[in-house]
């Protein structure tokens, strides 16, 4: 199970980077421009306190049932969670699918969609919802900032930090 959730998304990972390298140069340029760095501030912002809130009102709502943490136990695991896993998710999830999508749906349908396997990817039922919910948010940034890829992958970056710094804390 290790190997199928962490190495085999790590080699597709470096194979659509070393085949595709030219859909990071252009988004790469804009990354200094101030509009994208307030779309990566906002988007994160907007992720997770949105996630928060949904998660804290699912485990209200259904307080029979436990939320399920990420079980990062090992250093190459936060490794993986900060930084291979926001560049597969979101070059899956909205570089790819996204676009692919949005050429037989509209684009809400299209985001609903990628956003729907972004959550599916996380093998997390009790916070489906969640998950779906900051995949929304960052295929609107990602659209608001006029496709850059960076935005989806830095806030995402941010969100899984934070995440993990506090469940670092509470221990």
């Amino acid at each position: 199970m290790f190997i199928a959730l962490n190495i085999v998304p790590t080699v597709i990972l470096a194979a659509i980077i070393y085949l595709n390298s030219y859909w990071l140069g252009d988004d790469l340029s804009k990354l200094k421009n101030k509009d994208t760095l307030e779309n990566i501030f906002h988007s994160f912002c907007l992720s997770f306190m949105g996630f928060n809130i949904i998660t804290s009102t699912t485990t209200l709502l259904f307080h029979n049932q436990t939320v399920q943490q990420a079980d990062i136990r090992t250093p190459i695991m936060y490794i993986y969670a900060v930084l291979f896993s926001p560049v597969f998710e979101e070059l899956l999830c909205r570089k790819i699918l996204l676009i692919k999508i949005n050429k037989y749906f509209n684009w809400w349908i299209s985001a609903f969609i990628s956003s729907g396997i972004f959550s599916i990817l996380h093998l997390n039922l009790s916070l489906f919802t969640s998950y779906l919910f900051i995949g929304l948010v960052w295929s609107y940034y990602y659209r608001k900032s006029n496709y850059n890829i960076f935005v989806p992958i830095l806030s995402h970056f941010l969100f899984n930090y934070i995440m993990i710094l506090i469940q670092s804390i509470k221990g």
